[in-house]
This record gives C-alpha cells, structure tokens and sequence, in this order.
C-alpha cells in the first residue's frame, strides 16, 4: 500500500487510502508490543518507503512564506528559508545567545501559534489519511469500509464517524487544514526540545503531535517529506533520551488525550523525585566548582526537593585564610540549605587521602610522570576517600571538576560504577593538564567517549561553561559534536559579596587589576608604577575632574565584598578564558579592557616568545594564553573542524596573527556586551567621566539573570535524569 503511487491516466482504486491506514495501524500494533523501539528497528520499517506515496500529496506541502502559522506577516520568512535556519541550528548547536538565532525565534512562533489547535488539525490531517484517493458511492458503504470498522473496534467511534463522512466529502477535510503544516511543526517542536530540553511544554507538545488517535503514526511519516533537516531517526532519539517513546508509539482514543496522559506521567515523576531528595558531592580544588552546586541546590529548590550537598577537595581552604573563610560561609550555606541530615564532610576540611590526591595534580609532579603520582596509587586514594565518606557512596550524582584531569580517573573506578557524574569545565585547553604525554591518549580518550555517548549507564556527562570550550572540543574531536554550554553563574560571588550594588556605583572608584597575573615581575611593576604616575599627572586630572579615584591590585588576596564596592575594573586577559573576569562581569561591575587589535597583537607576541625561548614562556610568562598550544592534545588525531586548529607558527598555517584573531573572536571577551574598549591608557581616563556606570551595571545584570535562569533549568533536567 505504502508503494502505490497516484497518476493521471491511473484509475483510482476504491480503498487505497484505507490499506493504507491497515498498513499503518500493523505498524502499530508491533510498536505497541515492543518493550523498546531501537533506530534500526525505525529503519526496517521505513527503508522501503516511497515519498511520492504522501510526500506528493498537494495538501501534504508546505511551501511559500509561513502565512498559515497565527501572527505571520505575509511578508514574512517562507519554509525553505526556516529549513535553512533551523539546518544551520541544529549544526552549529546553541551558544548563548540561541534565543536570538532565527531558526529558534521561527520554532518558537511556529509552536505558539499552532500548539493551541494542532491536536485538531492533526486529527483532520488522520481522517484525511484515512480517505485519501477513496471513493465510496453511499453512506452506508462509507460506514462499511475497514478502516471506519477498524476505528469502531477501538471504541473510537467519533473518530470513525469523522472517517466515514468525510470518505464522501474528502474536499472539507482539506479546507479545516487551512495550510496546517505537520513536517514543520513537527521540526520546530524538536528544534525546541534539542536547544532548551528543560523545557516540558516542549515534551508535552511533541507527545501530543505524535500520539495517534486513528493509528496513524506520523513519527515514522516525518521521514516521507524531502528536505526537512529532522528526521524520523531523529524524533525517536528525541523521545528516547527523555525516555518518552511510549506517548508517540501507542494508540491514544479521543477520550483518553496524549496531553493528559503526559502531565500525569510528569506530574507522578515529580512526586517520586520528591520523595526521593538529592545528595550531591563536589570534586574540585577551585573556587569556581561552587557554581556547580549551588546551581544544583537552586534547581533542587525551584523543583521542591529536599537537597544536601557539600565538597571534596578543596585543598586552598588548608592554605589560605580569605580561601578558608570564604569557604566556611558557602559550606554554612549549604549547611542550612539541607533539609534532611545524612552525615557529611565539611567542605573545608579536605581529608589526608583527598590532600595527597590534589598534590599529585601539579605542575612539579603531575599524574603518571617520574615524580608524580601513578594512576594506580590516584585510584587507591580515591578508593579510600569513598570508603570513608557515607555521604559520597550514597550520592544521588556527582560533580568533578578543575584538575580535569582527576575526573576519568574517578569516574572510571569500581566505586562509582553506579553513581552519575557530570563534568563541568571552564577552559577545555587543560583537560589535560598535570598529566604525563603517555597518558593523555588514554585521558582525552575516556572524555571523548563521554561527550559522544553522555546516556551511557551510568550516566557520564561533560558540560562547558566558556564559549570558547566548544570550538576547542570540536577541534579537537569534530564538529559532529555538540557540547552542552551550561552559563557560568558565579553564584558563589552574589552570596559572598552579598548581592549586587549597581545603586551604589557612584563612588567612582576604578581598579587596576593585577599586571603580575600576565606580564613578568619586573615588566607588571614597572607598568604599574607607570599607570599610577600617569592617573596623577597635570594633564589628566582636568578629566577627571576629582570625581575618580584609582586603585590598583598587585599580588595580595582580596574579598569579594571589597570588590563589589569598585565602579569599574580595568582588566587585561591572560589567557583565553578567565574565572576572574567572568566573578566581576556576575557582579556587575564595568569592565575597561584593550582593544581587541591590541590583544591579537599581545597573544601573537606571547606565542612568538614560546616558540624561540620556550623556558622564558613557562617561568617568566607563567605560560599565559596555553589554552591552545597542541601539547596539551598529545596522541589526538584532529577531527575535522572549521576552525584554524592550535596555534602554531608553521609552514602552511595562516599567519600567527590571523590565527590569534580567528580564535578570539570565540571568547567570552570578544562576545560579551557592555564591555568597554580602549586603545592607549589616555583614552581609558578620557572615558571615564562619561560612563554611566549605574545603568551599565543594570543591564550586565540582565545578562547575569538569564544565566542563571538558563543554568538552574538545566540543572532540573540533570535532576530528572538521576532520579
């Protein structure tokens, strides 16, 4: 039935259309009986199917401008150029600013302006099926055919009644679509569910498209349409990770609605979640690693479960007193965030087996070199840290994160083989950093398994919290990849500095960050010493006028609460993402950096000293901008990527220059808006007076809001994926 092709010298055979549907409804009926619908099971049953069977069908197109879809503008965008935009989406993957893209802003309109009727046009759309190309002569003969004794025999008869009317009258049918088009919405609602899969509604609209009320599933009729980037193939995918399959792949009667079938599936996964709480673990020796789980309890609270968590490693807090104290007060708040009590470990007391785990992540030892530590005694200690921590064995999911390079150790030893792990990552240059060349293979090996398999049992996930990691890891293992970016939040900055303070930005005080964290010793003094003369000279306080005051930060520790009280910061980057400039962008304080000619010519500088004096680079430079030098790849076959690849001097690489640029514009520095540029240090102090600092520091804290919106619903879907 699926071969029968329509032609103008055919005669129309009576119930084509109806051995069609027959055809369909035995598709069914074996998918309702499979206890799992696998890719090459949608294969075998869609490999011998011919568009020209519907896809040729003149209601079954969908061409011109997108006039059908409610609020459209007939001057607006046509199908082919949204199948181009959301081809472009689905390719590239989300960055950060996704809700701007045009193929998400179309999904989004197509899915508003037909979600309220699409459950009735896709019904009409089944009778259709039901009658194409049929000719009955009588009622009575309509009221006989298979198809409407079929829908009988499932007790649906009002949908039988709505077949065997329109077997005489299919014309009206078409007319109630009024230019409804499924292979649209259909791509548009995965589009939604692959770019904001915390998103519910988006679940709840597929389920209800794909769920049959005739048994006529359109999940396998997406692949008859040519030209649309969403396959079959891939709704199934879709529906499988959120383990949804069966709302699409049953028969649904009239009565019993897909939509509400799927509110109570959520609303019953909700309560078991509930009931069940989450204890979460962090790994780290970074300060940064605190977004992580608190982004974890803000979820936890927006979603109404009971939530604990705590940290593991945090070794700073041993030798540094701001470091100690700052993590007494995250470790307090976590505390008081717990509401039930299992026993845990305090975040600042890393433990002797946790201490000597971080010593061996260094630059003068390292994992697997002469002086370091072996893999086997890092696994032991590891081993020994879980049996002595109950709060740890019993984790709902664990995060690892900065050294890197500890977390496929961890996640690979027989005490966690069936706890979840998530990975977050800020610099994806140093997953392998404090690692001998003979096991990054091996190390970079486990982390590419892990971004391509992320559902693998148990559940190993990587995700990136600097723009410029996803074209670092899509160089290094292809662009087929599509890396998860979960915002940075700096959440532990607002709790420590206690809040934003745009309202009291008019102290007009600038801060002159560290020189010492780029430049050698000698050269950051003596430009330090250079900028404070210069602030105070004759020439420039006319400008200034005695309304800004300039401070400058060299090598001592400082508090977050200090910090808060600047109007400005002015900020030179030393490598191609920074923790630091992300803590004061969270807080809203304007931000004063070079221009970004005079930082393509800096880095390009720095990589020419690496090249001939690779010794000065490591200790005078304390090897800034390493994110990208290919040692840190050692054993890495390059996938195939559109970037310009690591930077290196070579024959037949574009000049270091255009290299430095090409990488650059990726960067949070160059992407982020409401950051100040200057070219000379004349030109900072000339714009000064004229900045208004307040209103600045407003709109950077929009951004700081979606950020953290965006982090926190993606940490509910984590959530709803360990539980």
């Amino acid at each position: 039935a699926m071969h029968v092709r329509r032609s103008s010298h055919q005669r129309t055979t009576p119930h084509r259309g109806i051995t069609l549907a027959l055809a369909l409804l035995c598709c069914t009926c074996w998918l309702v009986h499979s206890d799992q619908v696998a890719n090459e099971g949608v294969d075998e049953l869609t490999k011998d199917i011919e568009p020209a069977s519907i896809g040729d069908v003149e209601w079954m197109h969908c061409d011109g401008p997108l006039t059908s879809v409610k609020n459209y503008p007939e001057t607006g965008p046509t199908w082919e150029q949204y199948r181009a935009a959301v081809a472009a989406l689905l390719t590239s993957g989300p960055g950060e600013d996704y809700t701007q893209d045009p193929g998400f802003v179309m999904s989004k309109q197509i899915m508003q302006g037909w979600a309220e009727v699409a459950a009735e046009k896709i019904r009409t759309m089944e009778a259709l099926l039901l009658s194409w190309t049929s000719k009955v002569g009588s009622v009575s003969e309509a009221f006989e055919t298979p198809a409407v004794q079929a829908l009988n025999s499932l007790n649906d008869t009002k949908m039988a009644n709505v077949v065997g009317t329109m077997l005489l009258h299919p014309h009206k049918l078409v007319e109630e679509l009024g230019g409804f088009c499924l292979p649209g919405y259909l791509t548009a609602l995965y589009t939604l569910l692959t770019t904001e899969p915390w998103q519910t509604q988006h679940l709840f609209f597929l389920c209800q498209a794909l769920a049959s009320s005739a048994g006529v599933h359109f999940l396998l009729v997406q692949d008859w349409f040519l030209g649309w980037p969403v396959r079959s193939r891939d709704l199934l995918q879709a529906l499988t990770k959120h383990d949804a399959v069966h709302c699409a792949l049953r028969y649904r009667s009239y009565v019993n609605n897909p939509a509400f079938v799927l509110k109570e599936e959520l609303h019953t996964q909700s309560a078991r979640s509930s009931a069940a709480g989450l204890q979460v673990a962090l790994v780290s020796k970074h300060m940064f690693a605190f977004d992580s789980l608190l982004a974890s309890r803000d979820a936890a609270v927006d979603a109404g479960l009971s939530w604990q968590g705590t940290m593991y490693g945090y070794t700073l807090a041993d030798r540094f007193d701001e470091a100690h104290r700052n993590c007494q007060s995250l470790d307090h708040l976590m505390q008081s965030s717990a509401v039930t009590h299992t026993r845990r470990m305090s975040a600042c007391t890393s433990g002797e087996a946790m201490t000597r785990i971080m010593e061996c992540f260094d630059l003068d030892t390292g994992l697997g070199t002469r002086d370091g530590c072996s893999l086997h005694q890092v696994r032991a200690h590891l081993q020994q840290v879980l049996n002595t921590s109950q709060f740890l064995r019993e984790a709902s999911f664990v995060i690892c994160a900065y050294p890197y390079a500890l977390c496929p150790v961890l996640g690979t030893i027989e005490g966690m083989a069936s706890t979840p792990m998530l990975v977050t990552v800020r610099g994806a240059g140093t997953l392998s950093e404090y690692v001998d060349p003979s096991l990054v293979p091996w190390l970079l090996g486990i982390y590419r398994d892990w971004l391509k398999y992320p559902g693998t049992s148990p559940l190993r996930q990587v995700a990136f919290m600097d723009r410029v990691d996803i074209p670092i890891i899509q160089t290094a293992f292809g662009d087929s990849l599509r890396p998860q970016l979960i915002p940075f939040g700096a959440r532990y900055v607002l709790e420590l500095a206690g809040g934003h303070r745009c309202e009291t930005q008019k102290a007009r005080k600038i801060l002159f960050w560290k020189m010492g964290a780029l430049f050698p010793l000698l050269d950051s003094l003596a430009m330090t010493k250079v900028m404070q003369e210069f602030t105070k000279t004759a020439i420039m306080a006319p400008f200034l006028n005695g309304k800004w005051e300039a401070s400058f930060i060299g090598f001592e520790s400082y508090t977050y609460q200090a910090l808060n009280s600047y109007s400005a910061v002015m900020f030179i980057p030393w490598d191609f993402a920074q923790v630091t400039f992300m803590e004061i962008y969270r807080l809203g304080i304007p931000i004063f950096m070079p221009d970004d000619s005079w930082m393509h010519a800096l880095i390009s500088t720095m990589f020419h000293i690496r090249k001939h004096n690779l010794e000065a680079w490591r200790t005078q430079w304390q090897r800034r901008f390493s994110q990208l030098v290919p040692e840190h790849w050692h054993g890495v076959h390059l996938g195939q990527s559109n970037t310009t690849g690591w930077l290196v001097e070579a024959p037949g690489k574009p000049p270091l220059l255009d290299q430095v640029a090409s990488w650059w514009q990726h960067t949070e520095f160059a992407r982020l808006p409401y950051i100040r540029r200057f070219r000379t240090l004349t030109e900072l102090l000339l714009k000064l007076p004229h900045e208004d600092t307040e209103t600045t520091c407003k709109r950077m804290l929009l951004r700081t809001r979606e950020a953290l919106r965006r982090s926190t619903a993606m940490y509910r879907h984590l959530h709803s994926l360990v539980l």
